[in-house]
């Protein structure tokens, strides 16, 4: 039996392959910095949304 959730969550960091050759690729998605037209909410995106995930990927060799 696989261990607890809480366990399995907190692992997969340590999981990440750092020493394969194979290439990586990531696609971020973002959208443009507007009102969405059916809801009024606005939808653009905030530099963090994609500046942060860039840096976790690049520290760990993605």
């Amino acid at each position: 039996m696989p261990a607890s959730n809480e366990q399995i969550v907190t692992d997969h960091h340590m999981r990440v392959d750092t020493v394969s050759s194979k290439p990586k690729k990531v696609l971020i998605v973002v959208s443009n910095p507007a009102v969405a037209s059916t809801v009024g909410w606005a939808v653009g995106f905030w530099a963090a949304e994609l500046t942060h995930p860039y840096y976790e990927l690049t520290e760990r060799g993605v």
